[in-house]
């Protein structure tokens, strides 16, 4: 199966990452962490991989790539990119390579917990949130 209309979930975000992790200006560029930059062209050199061969791992760079630059958005640099979207499902499908690692994340990313529900307030607390 084709999986690579998935993707299509990053477009607009990765087009955004890329501004903020590689600005047209030479002063902005010198506030760029280097750390962001090279999670960035990671991230990119793991996409361009995935279009020449769609196999499994690859799928699973890009999500590691991904949890990556998300680590240090939480810390405050590259925020402007805004959050990595929602996924579509089939990513789960395209990351699977079969094997029981692969079985054992995927539990684990789809762990909740318990909550409370008020008025407005409820929370899961996804594995994400750690």
């Amino acid at each position: 199966m084709d999986h690579l209309p998935c993707l299509d979930d990053l477009e607009a975000w990765l087009h955004r990452l890329g501004s903020v992790a590689r600005p047209a200006r030479e002063e902005e560029k010198k506030r760029v962490p280097t750390r962001l930059r090279i999670k960035e062209r990671n991230l990119a050199g793991s996409v361009f991989s995935l279009t020449q061969h769609p196999e499994p791992h690859r799928w699973q760079e890009i999500l590691l790539s991904l949890a990556e630059v998300e680590e240090i958005m939480v810390s405050g640099s590259g925020y402007r990119a805004q959050p990595i979207p929602k996924l579509r499902p089939q990513w789960v499908q395209a990351a699977d390579d079969e094997t029981p690692e692969f079985r054992l994340a995927l539990a684990f990313a789809l762990q909740g917990g318990g909550g409370f529900r008020g008025e407005k307030a409820s929370w899961l607390n996804r594995i994400r949130r750690h």
